[in-house]
């Protein structure tokens, strides 16, 4: 008997999903296996304000780097839809 498939956002995996099958629906393709690896990447943005003498790091765009059986992608948008059996 298969587990049951919970949907959802591939910003709310966690590494307690790590072993578990998982679902990845992005463009086109459709990756199922076993995840592996789980990875947040942040892109950062350097700021000034008019006024101040020193440049601060804001946090920018935010993806994940997920690996499911032998597949392996970066910068998989956080809002991407996943199935995972729980």
């Amino acid at each position: 008997m298969s587990e049951p498939m919970t949907m959802i956002d591939a910003g709310d995996l966690t590494l307690r999903d790590i072993g578990r099958t998982v679902t990845i629906r992005y463009g086109e393709a459709t990756i199922t296996g076993t995840l592996r690896d789980l990875r947040a990447e942040t892109a950062w943005i350097s700021e000034q304000a008019m006024t101040a003498a020193e440049e601060y790091a804001v946090a920018g765009r935010q993806t994940l780097e997920v690996a499911v059986g032998v597949w392996r992608t970066s910068r998989l948008p956080m809002g991407t839809r996943v199935e995972v059996a729980r």
